[in-house]
């Protein structure tokens, strides 16, 4: 079976998501949404969330991305991303946006799935790997830039199985469509 573009790569959160892309979660909150695994890359590159979620009136709702330009330490663009409450539904709303966004470059790395259980890593990966396909009917299609997808998880081994029934519920879906498309 082929994998699914971009290739997803597991990765610990021992270490800080290097990037063309970063996503980081985010949460409602009072006074203002939280940033939640992942937020001390911000410190890093000199972001600060509150007042780029301010300025967007962001409220870490599920889908809803705020983009911080960067430009620097390998890092172009850092994404926002809401996940509400954290459920499955949410989670994979947040994902999709993500790689939405993300698609223009070639790698993105998230912590979207830290702290979460292997049913929340599944969610992402495939919510991941079905926004990032591009259907098109030209003989000569323009190519895909995002090629490399980084979930940060917190064991790396353990998510493995996650990500193989992703890959298999993904390759299943793709099959469907193009045996629903001959």
């Amino acid at each position: 079976m082929a994998e699914p573009a971009p290739a997803l790569i597991l990765s610990t959160s021992a270490g800080p998501p290097v990037g063309a892309v970063i996503a980081l979660p985010v949460t409602p909150g009072e006074p203002s949404p939280v940033v939640g695994a992942g937020a001390d890359v911000l410190t890093r590159l000199g972001v600060d969330a509150a007042a780029a979620l301010a300025r967007e009136e962001a409220k870490g709702e599920p889908g809803e991305v705020v983009a911080v330009p960067i430009g620097r330490d390998g890092v172009d663009t850092v994404l926002l991303a809401g996940v509400g409450d954290g459920s499955i539904r949410s989670l994979c709303r947040a994902a999709s946006a993500v790689v939405r966004r993300a698609k223009p470059s070639e790698s993105l790395a998230t912590t979207l799935t830290v702290g979460r259980d292997a049913a929340a890593t599944r969610a992402v990966a495939e919510a991941l790997w079905l926004a990032s396909y591009v259907f098109s009917r030209k003989s000569d299609p323009k190519p895909v830039k995002l090629r490399q997808a980084v979930l940060i998880v917190d064991d790396p081994a353990a998510s493995h199985p996650a990500l193989d029934q992703a890959r298999a519920t993904v390759a299943a879906v793709l099959l469907a469509r193009d045996l629903a498309s001959t």
